[in-house]
């Protein structure tokens, strides 16, 4: 049975370096949002951001509230400010 290559993307992601979880994380932070990590199964190596205590739609198809580090920077960029 063959994996369908769109799983294989979400499993073959690199590793999340220190330097971009804080990055990613201040910025999260200064628009009032907070970045969760998923981390298992498919979704290892993604995050979550949460504002107000729920967790933000990521408009990606196949993750629906999870992101890369690189999409949830994009994200951030832009959308505004969480609101309360």
């Amino acid at each position: 049975m063959a994996i369908p290559r769109a799983a294989c993307a979400l499993v073959q992601e690199l590793p999340m370096s220190k330097s971009q979880e804080k990055s990613v994380a201040r910025l999260a932070e200064a628009k009032g949002y907070r970045v969760e990590k998923v981390g298992k199964g498919p979704h290892h190596g993604r995050v979550c951001l949460v504002a107000g205590g729920a967790r933000v739609a990521s408009g990606i198809p196949g993750a629906e509230f999870s992101f890369t580090l690189e999409e949830a920077e994009h994200w951030l960029a832009k959308h505004g400010k969480a609101t309360q």
